[in-house]
């Protein structure tokens, strides 16, 4: 340990430019660097072209730090970290990263080191400056410098060496986690208003409790302002920005009301109609204050096209007719996720014995299961009713083995050997049970 500390001191007293064994030690190497190339070198023959081959220094140091760092190797870490000073240009990067997060492992005990190596690299033209400084500031939440990270996130970061419109996402996207803090401010002293209001009702309030809540009141309400005012850096802006979403829509419910908060959480979903989790939110807000079914419907079959392996599947079976749902099931049930799923299994089971044994439609009920049945003849009886699955055990459950048992006897046909190896598992009085059921009964081959 103290090993190390050493090299951390070493690495920032010569980002520093510091005179010392560090600078020395590094001007040899810089040196040696020179005699071969500053950049690249040959280093291997080519099997095909029988000729030299440059292979770039800063490649293969690179493969090593990452070969180290997947090993947990952190001395071997450091060392190539120093090395990387010595080049002039393309590695600062990957100091910044990799000595943060080296740094970051012991918590507060390197913070002043931390504090150092951003200050250094802050203003380095071949670096991000934007994201160097979300990355420090939300190390200083971890180890709880709650207003250090905000000076962080407010100060105004000169752009060095980028792009107009690079740094200015950065800067939205900085103000954006701004708004997460004052999201948990807001969050705090709602959570004291409930402790208030609480106390008043159990009679354990103060004498002056309602000044109390007055100021949690205000105290609330300006965190509020200030979140929705740092979210808003993001509106219209692409990208995923799922972390924030959710927070904005909370405060904004919490002060313009469900409509606002719906028309946010729509329009992020308009702008990203391909991916998956806008849609899943919005389904969870709709839940949460009793939106329309026809809402909740619509939601749920986009979220069916987009991810047909997705659990809301089933609740969405639930709120369509059988006919509907069937389609559905069997996509559902193509995927490995859900094959030994008790759930699925029992709603296939139950829109089976709808629409095959109704008293009216059993001919579309047929055809509806036909065509979803032509296309997995020739793989679901190995995927699904294999021997092997029908004779492990107590590896399956034998509620599961019966609905698939009456499955496969409905969609193959009763003299399937799954049925069989299925139906002599069974206790006598199940046997007898299950042989009374329709769909167990039943012989729908096409």
């Amino acid at each position: 340990m103290e090993q190390s500390f050493q090299k951390i001191e070493e690495m920032c007293a010569l980002l520093r430019n510091e005179p010392g064994p560090a600078l020395d030690w590094i001007s040899k190497v810089t040196q040696d660097f020179a005699d071969i190339d500053p950049f690249t070198r040959y280093g291997f023959m080519d099997a095909k072209e029988k000729q030299r081959t440059p292979v770039p220094i800063l490649q293969k140091v690179f493969y090593l730090l990452h070969e180290c760092l997947l090993n947990q190797r952190w001395p071997c870490s450091l060392d190539i970290l120093q090395k990387l000073c010595s080049i002039p240009a393309g590695s600062s990067s990957t100091i910044w990263k990799v000595g943060s997060e080296l740094l970051a492992m012991h918590g507060s005990e390197n913070r002043d080191l931390l504090q150092q190596l951003y200050n250094k690299m802050k203003v380095l033209a071949d670096i991000n400056s934007q994201q160097v400084a979300i990355e420090f500031a939300i190390y200083l939440l971890y180890i709880g410098e709650k207003d250090e990270a905000i000076n962080i996130f407010q100060e105004h970061i000169s752009i060095v060496g980028k792009s107009q419109n690079v740094e200015g996402l950065d800067e939205k996207l900085r103000k954006a986690y701004l708004g997460l803090v004052w999201y948990v401010e807001w969050r705090s002293y709602q959570q004291k208003i409930q402790q208030c209001e609480q106390d008043k009702v159990d009679g354990k309030g103060s004498q002056d409790i309602h000044s109390s809540l007055l100021n949690y009141e205000m105290q609330t309400s300006n965190y509020a302002k200030k979140a929705l005012q740092c979210f808003d850096a993001l509106n219209g802006v692409p990208g995923v920005w799922d972390i924030f979403i959710l927070k904005h829509v909370e405060v904004l419910v919490s002060m313009e009301g469900v409509e606002a908060g719906e028309a946010l959480l729509q329009g992020y979903l308009e702008a990203r109609p391909d991916n998956l989790h806008p849609h899943k939110y919005m389904y969870q807000f709709l839940l949460t204050y009793n939106s329309h079914q026809e809402k909740l419907l619509n939601i749920l079959k986009k979220i069916a096209t987009l991810s047909p392996s997705d659990a809301l599947v089933i609740e969405l079976c639930k709120r369509l007719p059988p006919e509907s749902q069937i389609g559905h099931l069997f996509q559902l049930l193509d995927y490995a996720v859900w094959q030994n799923d008790l759930s699925p299994w029992q709603q296939l089971i139950n829109c089976l014995e709808h629409l095959l044994y109704r008293k009216e439609g059993v001919a579309e009920g047929q055809r509806a299961v036909a065509d979803c049945w032509s296309e997995r003849k020739s793989w679901w009886p190995a995927y699904h009713f294999s021997r092997h699955m029908a004779s492990q055990g107590g590896t399956h459950d034998l509620t599961l083995l019966k609905l698939k048992a009456t499955a496969a006897s409905c969609l193959i046909g009763q003299g399937c050997e799954f049925t069989k190896l299925c139906y002599a598992r069974l206790t006598p009085d199940e046997s007898e049970a299950v042989s009374r059921t329709s769909l167990w009964n039943t012989d729908f081959v096409t």
